[in-house]
C-alpha cells in the first residue's frame, strides 16, 4: 500500500534503497520565441532552474509529463538552446546507482535501443525520462524534435504508441538497493480515441511478475478536465493497481497529490501543471511547482517545490453589468475604461510585489489580464488608451483587457445564422481569451454554421475538416487539411466512376447532394475512425502529397512562362543563395550495474504494421516476461503478477462478476 507519509529512514537520509525523481512537466520550451521579445526566454529561464533543483536535490533522474517544446517543429535556436543546457546539467561523471531490468528495445523509442546512461560513448550524470505531449507529438511515425534528443544521446523516451487501434503498454522497471519502481508511459493521443479504446478493453498494462514490492507510476498526457463528452479521461476509467498516476497536459498546478478512491481501488493523481504560462487565465495564475518523489520499498513522498523564476501572472474577472448597477462607474464606454484603468493600477498592480521571489532570473514584468464580460455592444471601449499607458510596465500591453460577451441562458436566443455567411461564420469563431477550450469552441461553431445554414458542404465532411483542425492545432501536422482535401475529393471521385449515365453539371449537382446526404446518415463515429486512420498511415498520406503533386504539375503544363533573370552579375550580400541554398546533412555496456532479468510474462499483441526503428516494438522475448490472465479494471484489461491458485480462482471470479 503506497503511503504519502515518509518513513524514518527516509527522514534520516538513507539513499542507498531510496529512489528521488524530479517531476516537471509541460515546460513548452520555446513558447513566444518568434512572436514576443518579451517573453520569449521565460520557458528556458524556468527549465534551467528545473535543472539546477535536480542537480542540488541530488536526484536519481528526471521524468518529464510531456511537452517539452512548445511546437513540434520548433526553431533551430531552441533546440540548440535545450541541448546547451541538458548537456550543462545533465552530464557528468556522477555514477547511476540504479539499475534498468526492463528490454530497451520494449519500451524506448530510441536506435539501438539503449538507455542513454549505460551508452560507454557519453557520460550521462542526471538521465531525463519523458514522453511526449500534444505540442511535441511526432504525428505516429514521423519524427519529433525529441527522436532528436534522443538520437543525440540526451534523454530517454518513452510512451511512444506503434499501433493505435490496441495499446499494450509496457513499463520501465527500475531498481535500486531492494527498492523497485514500473513506469508506464501514456504520451498524448486523441481524447476520443483513448476513449474509444477504455470502452472497448483495448488498453493492457502488463505487470511484472516475482516482484513482491512494486511502485507503480502512470504518466500521461490527457485531457483531465472536461471539455467534451469524450473529451477527456475520467478518473474512474484508470486501473486500480497504480499508486502514482502523474499527469501532464493539465497547466493549473495542483500543489497536494489528490486521493482518488474508485470502489475498492484508490491511488493518488499529482497534477502540478506547467511549468510556463502559455495562456493568462484563472489556472494559469496559480503559482507553478515541480516536485520531489522519494520512493523507499513501497512507501512515497511527494514534497511540492514552487519555482521562484516564473514571470508574474494576474487574472481578474469584472461583470460590467454588476459594476454599472453598484453605480461604481458611469454607463459610458468612457466610464468602463476609466473604472478598469483605476483598478489595474490601483488594485492589481499593488498585488504583484507578492509575486516577487527574488530569484535575479525571475521575470519583472508581469502578464495582466482583465476579462471584461459586456452584456450590450455599448459597454464596450477602445483599449488602446490603456495599452498605451502599460506598454513599458507589463509584458503583454496589446492584450490586458479581453472582452467576453454575456452567454444567452434561453435557449431562444442562440446564434442566428441566417444573413451574412461571413457574418454568421465570425460569430463561430469569437474567442477573445485564449483558454484550454478554443480548440473545442471552435470545432462546434464550425459543425453548427454549416448544420444551420443553406452553405452545407458537398465534398468535403465536416467531422473530416474539425479532425484536420484537431491536428493542426494540437499537433502542429501542417499537411493534414492537404490531406483531408485530397481524401475527400478522392472518394467522391471514386462514387462516380464507372458509371454508365451521362451526367450534366445540374445532374452532377444533384448526385453530389445525395452522396453528401449518404454520407451522412452514415455512422459518424464510423467516419471519425476512418480519416484517423487515414491521417495516421503514413504510406496513404505520401499516396495523396504525390498525387497532389502530381495534379499541380499537369495543371501547371498547360501554359508554361519561362522568366529568365538578367545576366548581370550579382553582388552584395544573398548572392550565393538564401539560407539553405547548400544541402544539408541530416558498443559495450558503460558497466554501471550488471543487469537482473526479470521472469515476467505478457499477453501483448502484434502491431498489424511494423513499426518504425523510432517506435517500441513487443518481441517474443518481452512475451516471456510478462504475467496472465487479465481481468477488467475500470474499462482496462490489467495484466496480474503471480499469484497462487486460490487467488486466482477468486480474482476470476469477482472479474466475471463485472
Amino acid at each position: 500500500m503506497s503511503s504519502s507519509t515518509p518513513s524514518t529512514d527516509m527522514e534520516n537520509g538513507v539513499e542507498e534503497n531510496t529512489f528521488k525523481i524530479l517531476l516537471a512537466t509541460d515546460c513548452h520550451l520555446g513558447y513566444e520565441d518568434s512572436t514576443s521579445k518579451n517573453h520569449r526566454k521565460d520557458s528556458f529561464t524556468t527549465f534551467e532552474e528545473i535543472l539546477q533543483l535536480a542537480s542540488r536535490n541530488n536526484v536519481d533522474f528526471i521524468l518529464l509529463g510531456g511537452d517539452l517544446f512548445h511546437d513540434c517543429k520548433p526553431p533551430q535556436n531552441v533546440i540548440l538552446q535545450c541541448i546547451k543546457m541538458i548537456k550543462q546539467y545533465c552530464l557528468g561523471s556522477r555514477p547511476i546507482n540504479f539499475q534498468f531490468l526492463t528490454d530497451p528495445e520494449s519500451v524506448l523509442s530510441s536506435f539501438p535501443p539503449k538507455v542513454n546512461y549505460e551508452d560507454p560513448d557519453i557520460n550521462i550524470a542526471i538521465p531525463i525520462f519523458t514522453i511526449h505531449g500534444n505540442h511535441d507529438n511526432p504525428s505516429f511515425e514521423y519524427t519529433s524534435t525529441l527522436d532528436i534528443l534522443v538520437a543525440s544521446g540526451l534523454i530517454n523516451y518513452f510512451g511512444k504508441l506503434p499501433d493505435l487501434n490496441k495499446i499494450t503498454i509496457v513499463p520501465i522497471i527500475l531498481k535500486k538497493g531492494n527498492t523497485h519502481i514500473a513506469i508506464y508511459g501514456i504520451s498524448y493521443i486523441g481524447e476520443q480515441r483513448l476513449s474509444r479504446l477504455f470502452d472497448q478493453e483495448r488498453v493492457v498494462f502488463l505487470r511484472p511478475k516475482n516482484i513482491e514490492n512494486c511502485v507503480n507510476i502512470l504518466v500521461i498526457h490527457q485531457n483531465r478536465a472536461k471539455h467534451t463528452r469524450n473529451g477527456h479521461i475520467p478518473d474512474d476509467k484508470l486501473p486500480g493497481f497504480f499508486d502514482i498516476v502523474f499527469w501532464g497536459h493539465e497547466h493549473e498546478c495542483i500543489v497536494e497529490p489528490e486521493l482518488i478512491i474508485n470502489g475498492e481501488d484508490e491511488y493518488h493523481i499529482i497534477q502540478q501543471g506547467s511549468s510556463v504560462a502559455t495562456s493568462i487565465c484563472e489556472g494559469e495564475a496559480k503559482a507553478k511547482h515541480v516536485g520531489l518523489l522519494t520512493i523507499k520499498g513501497t512507501s512515497w513522498n511527494y514534497k511540492p517545490i514552487k519555482l521562484q523564476t516564473i514571470r508574474p501572472l494576474l487574472y481578474e474577472s469584472i461583470y460590467i453589468p454588476e459594476i454599472i448597477n453598484q453605480e461604481y462607474c458611469e454607463p459610458s464606454p468612457e466610464g468602463i475604461c476609466e473604472y478598469v484603468d483605476d483598478y489595474i493600477e490601483n488594485t492589481m498592480f499593488p498585488q504583484v510585489k507578492s509575486y516577487i521571489t527574488g530569484h535575479p532570473e525571475q521575470p519583472q514584468e508581469p502578464l495582466i489580464r482583465v476579462k471584461l464580460v459586456y452584456a450590450e455592444d455599448s459597454q464596450k471601449f477602445d483599449t488602446m488608451q490603456l495599452t498605451r499607458k502599460y506598454c513599458d510596465r507589463v509584458a503583454n500591453p496589446k492584450d490586458i483587457i479581453a472582452f467576453r460577451k454575456k452567454k444567452p441562458t434561453d435557449s431562444s436566443n442562440r446564434m442566428n445564422f441566417g444573413g451574412d455567411a461571413a457574418a454568421a461564420l465570425a460569430e463561430c469563431f469569437r474567442q477573445n481569451e485564449p483558454d484550454q477550450d478554443w480548440t473545442y469552441a471552435v470545432q462546434n461553431g464550425i459543425q453548427k454554421f454549416f448544420e444551420t445554414t443553406d452553405n452545407k458542404l458537398r465534398v468535403l465532411s465536416v467531422l473530416g475538416m474539425n479532425e484536420a483542425l484537431d491536428r493542426c492545432i494540437k499537433t502542429m501536422d501542417d499537411d493534414a487539411f492537404a490531406s483531408i482535401l485530397q481524401h475527400q475529393i478522392g472518394k467522391t471521385i471514386n462514387y462516380f466512376k464507372g458509371r454508365t449515365i451521362q451526367l450534366n453539371p445540374e445532374v452532377y449537382r444533384e448526385e453530389i447532394i445525395a452522396y453528401q446526404r449518404q454520407r451522412s446518415a452514415d455512422n459518424a463515429e464510423d467516419e471519425i475512425r476512418e480519416v484517423q486512420t487515414m491521417l495516421d498511415d503514413r504510406d496513404v498520406r505520401e499516396k495523396l502529397k504525390e498525387s497532389q503533386l502530381n495534379n499541380q504539375i499537369d495543371y501547371d503544363n498547360d501554359e508554361v512562362i519561362e522568366i529568365i533573370p538578367p545576366t548581370t552579375k550579382a553582388r552584395g550580400r544573398g548572392s550565393r543563395g538564401g539560407r539553405g541554398s547548400r544541402a544539408r546533412k541530416p558498443p559495450a555496456s558503460r558497466g554501471r550495474g550488471e543487469k537482473n532479468p526479470l521472469d515476467i510474462t505478457t499477453v501483448a499483441s502484434t502491431p498489424k504494421k511494423a513499426p518504425s526503428m523510432s517506435s517500441t516494438k513487443i518481441t517474443k522475448a518481452v512475451q516471456d516476461r510478462f504475467t496472465q490472465p487479465s481481468i477488467k479494471r475500470g474499462n482496462i484489461r490489467t495484466s496480474l503478477i503471480g499469484i497462487h491458485a486460490s487467488q486466482s480462482q477468486r480474482l476470476s471470479d469477482s472479474s466475471d462478476s463485472d
